[in-house]
C-alpha cells in the first residue's frame, strides 16, 4: 500500500490499482477479469479456524454488527461514507462471496525470495494453505459490513517474487509491497464507497433475463494481493525495530489503519490489509489528506466492529 502518485485516466479504459496510476485494459483483461471469470466457478467451503491466530474469530461472532447487507445498520458516523447502490430485490438476495486462494507460482507464499530479515528474529519456515479460507471468511464479513454483502471479489495470497512482479507490472516498482488492489468495478459518483449501478446499466424483469445472468456475474469487486511473507518482513522490522527505510515509519501516512503497526500477528496484519484492499476496490483513497482521514476513520471502525478478537486479543494490540 505504498502508492503515493495518481493519474487521471478514463474511467471506461482504465481501472486503478490501490488508488494509484491507471492500468491498461490488457492488464485487467488478464488480470482481474481471468481472475474473477476463473475464480467465480468456484464456490470455496471456508474450514473452521485451526490457528491461534485466527482462534478467537468466527463470522458469527461479527453477525451482530455485519449481518445487514446495509451499513445504515451501524450508528457510527463513518460508516456515512458509505454509498452502495440500491439493489434490485432478486440481487440483493444474492449470496456473495470472497473467493480466495494461495498461489503456487514462484514457490509459493512461504517462499522469502530475496527478503532478508532482522538478525535474531526466526521467521515462520511455512504458512498454513489454509490460511486462505480463513481470510475469506474475514473478507465476506467486511463486505456485508460495507454494504457490500451480494457482491464477489477475489483474494490471492502471493509470494514475495510474484508480488513484486505485480507492483512492477503496475506501478514500475522493482520491490514487493504487502498490498495490491485491482478494481474491477469503479464510480461514476464524485464521493468514494460506491460503485457503478449495474442494474441501473442492464434492466431486467426476471431472473429469466438474460440481463440479469450477466449482472450477477458482474457483480464482482476486484481482486486483493496480499503477500503474507512480505507482511511478516516488515512485521519481523517493527518487532526488533531494525534500522532501514522500508516505506512503513509512518502507517498513517498510508491511510492504514493505526491497528496495523501495533498488531504483532501476521494473520492479524492480513486481516486488517483486507479491510485497506476492499475499501479501495469501492473507491476509497488516501492520497489527499482528507481522503486519507475519511479512510482512515473507516478502517479502524471495520477492525473494531467486524474484526474484533482476531486482532484486539491475546497481545496482538
Amino acid at each position: 500500500n505504498d502508492n503515493t502518485s495518481t493519474v487521471e485516466a478514463s474511467r471506461s479504459d482504465n481501472f486503478f490499482v490501490s488508488g494509484s496510476a491507471p492500468v491498461s485494459s490488457p492488464m485487467r483483461l488478464s488480470l482481474t477479469r481471468t481472475l474473477s471469470t476463473t475464480l467465480s466457478l468456484f464456490r470455496f467451503s471456508p474450514r473452521a479456524p485451526t490457528r491461534l491466530s485466527l482462534a478467537s474469530y468466527s463470522s458469527s461472532s461479527s453477525s451482530s454488527s455485519s449481518s445487514s447487507s446495509s451499513p445504515s445498520s451501524s450508528s457510527s458516523s463513518s460508516s456515512a461514507h458509505l454509498h452502495p447502490p440500491p439493489l434490485h430485490p432478486l440481487l440483493s438476495s444474492r449470496a456473495g462471496a470472497c473467493h480466495a486462494f494461495s498461489s503456487d507460482a514462484d514457490g509459493g507464499i512461504s517462499s522469502f525470495g530475496s527478503l532478508s530479515f532482522p538478525p535474531g528474529y526466526a521467521p515462520r519456515p511455512a504458512f498454513d494453505p489454509d490460511m486462505s479460507d480463513r481470510l475469506s471468511c474475514v473478507a465476506a464479513d467486511v463486505m456485508k459490513y460495507v454494504g457490500y454483502g451480494a457482491y464477489d471479489a477475489c483474494l490471492v495470497l502471493t509470494g514475495p517474487q510474484e508480488q513484486r512482479d505485480l507492483n512492477f507490472q503496475a506501478f514500475k516498482k522493482t520491490q514487493p509491497t504487502d498490498v495490491l488492489s485491482f478494481p474491477s468495478l469503479l464510480t461514476t459518483e464524485p464521493e468514494p464507497g460506491a460503485v457503478d449501478d449495474l442494474y441501473e446499466q442492464y434492466p431486467f424483469e426476471s431472473a429469466d433475463d438474460p440481463e440479469y445472468e450477466m449482472v450477477s456475474e458482474m457483480m464482482n469487486l476486484g481482486d486483493i494481493f496480499i503477500c503474507p511473507r512480505y507482511v511478516e518482513y516488515v512485521l519481523a522490522h517493527d518487532v526488533e525495530g531494525a534500522s532501514g527505510d522500508l516505506g512503513y515509519d509512518e502507517w498513517s501516512d498510508l491511510g492504514a489503519s493505526g491497528a496495523m503497526k501495533a498488531c504483532h500477528d501476521v494473520e492479524g496484519r492480513c486481516a486488517i490489509l483486507i479491510v485497506h484492499g476492499l475499501l479501495h476496490l469501492i473507491g476509497f483513497d488516501h492520497l489527499e489528506v482528507e481522503d486519507r482521514e475519511i479512510m482512515q476513520k473507516l478502517e479502524e471502525e471495520i477492525v473494531r466492529e467486524v474484526l474484533g478478537e482476531l486482532v484486539y486479543s491475546e497481545g496482538k494490540i
